[in-house]
Formats: structure tokens, sequence, C-alpha cells
């Protein structure tokens, strides 16, 4: 049995561990929104224990993992050479460098998170209007915190506390005080104030 770090858990997410129907169905999401861009440059940010990097693979890109976590980066190294161990908010890869950018439940973790969508901003792709080729691709997964049924779990007196059914109403309000990550994202929002940044 996986042993859990609970502090840590709170403040920069649990990865999976095993693949379930889930993560199935969102990789089915992942290849229809990539198109052919799943053959090109992959960018996982934040990898967790490289589960969706591993599943990426067989589809012939290069995938690239990065995870700010030490020791997960180091697991996810066990079955990929390619995982790098760093933060979102300052990525060490070159400009214009990704087809795809694959994000799943990370944004809300990281410290900057406007730095952070910069940046991936920045490693993308430009369009090739002389080839016409599509450019970059991010795909960001983030928790619905309006959702009945979120399960993203709460930060409580050292212990997570799932957050579904109906304990997600009545949690709601204490996650603005008892997680270390609370962030809103909507559309406008994003497209908005985080591109603007970018410029």
């Amino acid at each position: 049995m996986i042993s859990r770090d609970f502090e840590k858990a709170a403040l920069r997410g649990e990865p999976s561990y095993v693949w379930r129907a889930g993560q199935q169905r969102r990789l089915e999401m992942i290849i229809h929104a990539a198109g052919e861009r799943i053959k090109g440059r992959l960018l996982e940010n934040g990898c967790g224990v490289g589960m969706y990097v591993e599943y990426l693979v067989p589809f012939g890109g290069t995938v690239i993992g990065l995870e700010y976590d030490f020791e997960r980066a180091a697991e996810a190294g066990i079955n990929s050479p390619h995982i790098l161990n760093a933060a979102g908010e300052s990525l060490p890869l070159p400009s214009a460098t990704f087809d795809l950018i694959l994000s799943h439940e990370v944004i809300e973790h990281v410290q900057d998170d406007r730095a952070a969508i910069c940046e991936m901003i920045r490693v993308l792709r430009s369009p090739d209007l002389a080839s016409g080729k599509p450019g970059g691709r991010a795909i960001i997964f983030c928790p619905n915190r309006g959702y009945l049924f979120e399960t993203h779990g709460i930060y409580w007196r050292a212990n997570i506390i799932s957050a579904t059914s109906y304990s997600s109403i009545i949690f709601h309000a204490l996650y603005a005080i008892n997680l270390h990550h609370t962030y809103a994202y909507i559309h406008q929002g994003i497209c908005k104030d985080y591109l603007m940044a970018c410029r």
C-alpha cells in the first residue's frame, strides 16, 4: 500500500497511482482535442508519477513530463527517460517547442498561476502560415468547485476529507480557509487577465 503524506497532498495534490475509467475517459478527451498534435512534441506539465506520460507515448509523439516534486519526478523517471524536475512557473525549455501541453489538475497547485500559464503559452508552437501547420494547444483540467460531486478533497486538520455529493455543498465554504490552493477560473478571466499578462 502507498503511504500518503497528507500535508504534501493538500499542497501539491495527489497523483494518480492507478489507471481508472476516469483517466481513460480524460485520455480520450485529450486525444480528441489534440488531433494530429498527439504525434508531435508533448509536455505533461505536472506529471506526478507519470501515468499520463506512460499512456500518451504509444500515440507516437515525444512526451516530456515535468514534475515539481522531486520524489514523484524520480518515480515517473523509472518508466520514462524524459522527466524534468522543475516548477511550471519557470519551464527550463525553449520557446515555441511543443505541439501539445497537458496540465491535468495542476494549475490550482502552483505558486503563481499567471506565470505558469504564461510559460505554457511561451513554449507552445506558433502556427506556421507557410505550411499551414496549426499552432500548439494547451489542454488544462482543473477542479470545478461548483460541481455537486467534486472530489478534489478538503484539507482539514491534517486529513483529506473527500468532498463528494452533498458534503461538497457544505464544505465549499471551507475551501478558502483550509486549502492551501483555491483559485476560481472562468473562461473570460483566463482570456482577459492571463493572456494579456503574457504579452
